[in-house]
């Protein structure tokens, strides 16, 4: 996992302020973690976001008067309309103390099921972790190559030292399906129809 530094400036709270805050380009924060007070500060927007959309998750260093806390960005908040980030929330690491995050997944590899055509269904973009600061991984890698046609990957499949995994352990990840059925020909439909009529469908 990367460090960042951040560097920011002490606010003060409100509504009032934070809005004030907004006005000059800059977003209002919080730092918080076991047994530290609630720290107010605000950042500049276009730092911010350059270091909130990324494929990783990184140490930030938040520097406020000489004062440095090393933290994990926790949560964001966007306004309804614009999607610009309105706050913006900081959990200090603690040597020991677990912190819960969700981190990035990134599929490598080619999956031997789409070499026969089928196709590689993407569905976990993020998933949830709790790791000591030591184990806490900046993003999932995940190895999508052996899958073939109706394979997939679940949680319980994944395994990262120090890092336990907090979603379902069946929720899927990644999954191999196979490509759409292509049109029958004349014969084919004829044949199909004809067993149809010999056989009853379950459709409940």
């Amino acid at each position: 996992m990367d460090t960042i530094t951040l560097d920011a400036q002490a606010r003060e709270t409100g509504t009032k302020h934070a809005r004030a805050i907004r006005r000059t380009g800059h977003v209002p924060c919080v730092l918080y973690g076991h047994g530290e007070e609630p720290f107010s500060f605000q950042v500049d927007e276009r730092r911010l976001t350059q270091i909130a959309f990324t494929d990783t998750v990184n140490r930030i260093e938040v520097q406020v008067d000489g004062s440095t806390w090393t933290c994990v960005l926790k949560d964001l908040a966007f306004h309804p309309i614009t999607d610009r980030i309105i706050h913006a929330d900081f959990q200090v690491l603690k040597d020991g103390e677990k912190v819960k995050i969700a981190v990035p997944v990134h599929f490598e590899g080619k999956a031997a099921g789409e070499v026969q055509g089928g196709m590689l269904q993407r569905v976990s973009h993020k998933l949830r972790v709790s790791a000591t600061a030591e184990f806490l991984p900046s993003h999932v890698t995940i190895d999508v190559s052996p899958l073939m046609v109706g394979d997939s990957v679940q949680v319980r499949d994944l395994s990262l030292e120090g890092v336990t995994f907090e979603d379902s352990a069946s929720q899927v990840v990644a999954k191999v399906v196979g490509k759409r059925a292509e049109p029958l020909d004349d014969e084919e439909a004829e044949g199909g129809a004809a067993e149809g009529t010999e056989e009853a469908t379950d459709e409940g």
